[in-house]
């Protein structure tokens, strides 16, 4: 066995099996004393190959959409604090995703799954406006200090009836102690068009509602909370 092959499969190893139903809950490390999260490794399966994918070349970005009801908020302005009261109110945040790791596998030769794993300790708090001082809500709404990571789990990617430009990508997408199956369109090309099996780029969006994924505290009075991911994957 050479070296690239042992990478390969420690590597595999970190990155867990791709295989996931349902909705399950990520449960804390019992040897972790420090009470963080992390995606939870499983052994590689035999006769897998994985085939890694250009991180410098990829993106996952995310563009959240807030709406709030009797929004009151204590801020400085020009040196004097204030107080905001508003029936109503929407924010808006763009968030960059640092990709930690992101892999497309081979069982027997044959595509199976991908997976990308997030590194979430960068993602910014909700701001009003343009301006970057003034934090709204919680500021830390994705709990990244105990779930450091979370991961897209790319579990099929199948045709889409009359339409010849884009491609179901059936996945699982973990945030939090939560994971829960998503679809959405996406372009796909590949390197030759006689062999269609691992994707040399993958190009899609998606939704998820934030008030369902629980991403607001018990006592936000929040009506609409819209989280729109943008990924690019580039092998």
């Amino acid at each position: 066995m050479n070296k690239n092959h042992i990478g390969i499969m420690i590597f595999a190893y970190l990155l867990s099996s791709c295989g996931n139903d349902g909705i399950k809950n990520n449960m804390p490390d019992p040897n972790d004393t420090t009470g963080q999260v992390y995606v939870a490794p499983e052994p590689p399966k035999p006769n897998r190959d994985s085939l890694q994918i250009d991180i410098s070349k990829s993106s996952f970005e995310c563009t959240r959409s807030k709406e709030v009801k009797e929004f009151e908020k204590d801020v400085n302005l020009f040196g004097s604090k204030m107080s905001i009261k508003m029936d109503n109110a929407a924010f808006s945040a763009n968030t960059k995703l640092d990709i930690k790791n992101a892999y497309w596998f081979m069982l027997d030769k044959k595509y199976e799954c991908g997976k990308v794993l997030l590194d979430m300790k960068k993602v910014a708090a909700l701001k009003i406006g343009q301006g970057d001082k003034v934090e709204v809500g919680n500021p830390d709404y994705l709990e990244s200090k105990k779930y450091p990571t979370s991961a897209l789990t790319i579990l099929s990617i199948d045709s889409i009836p009359d339409n010849k430009k884009k491609m179901l990508i059936n996945a699982t997408l973990q945030i939090k102690d939560t994971t829960a199956n998503i679809s959405f369109p996406a372009r796909i090309e590949y390197a030759d068009a006689s062999n269609l099996t691992v994707p040399t780029k993958l190009s899609g969006e998606f939704h998820i509602d934030g008030i369902k994924w629980k991403l607001n505290p018990k006592n936000a009075k929040v009506t609409k909370d819209d989280l729109l991911f943008k990924v690019i994957l580039v092998r």
